[in-house]
């Protein structure tokens, strides 16, 4: 959106367009108590299979598809152990909704077509996100694939592909003019 004149168009997998947080995770922005929690609580129990926090957040993404591909769930699960990389992550999901309330406020100037791609059976981003959008935002078009989850990259690259397809469209004949 700062940039208007370098993007034709633009298409949003599951895109969490509306702000919202999950307070629970606002303890990372506590300097000792979140190292505390990541190396008392948090790592031991992933680790050593206490719980199945990544099996379980990941089998809900690629739900009702099927499970994640082996590869990706080790290198998900490897990501979530470093203390870095998950207090980032949970920064994103307990202060997340303030930057998308910073950009939301612009929706209404974005000028270029954009498509917004949702599974219907999606845990993570309610497609009722994707429809919201599609109203607030000027040049959209939700699309909601049916019978998929979050997971669109992986279980329906041919739909990703015709939203991106349905972007070029609109662009090239100026979508859905003012």
């Amino acid at each position: 959106m700062e940039y208007p004149d370098d993007m034709a168009a633009g298409v949003g997998l599951a895109p969490a367009f509306l702000p919202g947080n999950i307070s629970i995770y606002r303890f990372v922005d506590i300097p000792l108590l979140s190292d505390l929690l990541f190396y008392i609580l948090m790592y031991p129990a992933e680790r050593f299979g206490l719980t199945n926090i990544t099996k379980q957040s990941l089998g809900i993404a690629f739900s009702p598809d099927g499970n994640p591909p082996p590869e990706y769930m080790e290198q998900y699960w490897s990501f979530m152990l470093r203390r870095r990389h998950m207090k980032a992550g949970m920064s994103d999901q307990a202060f997340g909704g303030v930057m998308t309330d910073y950009v939301a406020a612009h929706y209404p100037n974005l000028r270029v077509p954009f498509v917004i791609v949702n599974g219907a059976s999606d845990y993570n981003v309610p497609v009722e996100w994707a429809k919201q959008a599609e109203q607030i935002l000027p040049r959209s078009k939700a699309v909601i694939i049916p019978n998929t989850g979050h997971e669109l990259m992986f279980n329906k690259p041919d739909e990703i592909l015709r939203a991106v397809d349905l972007a070029w469209q609109m662009a090239d004949n100026k979508g859905m003019e003012d």
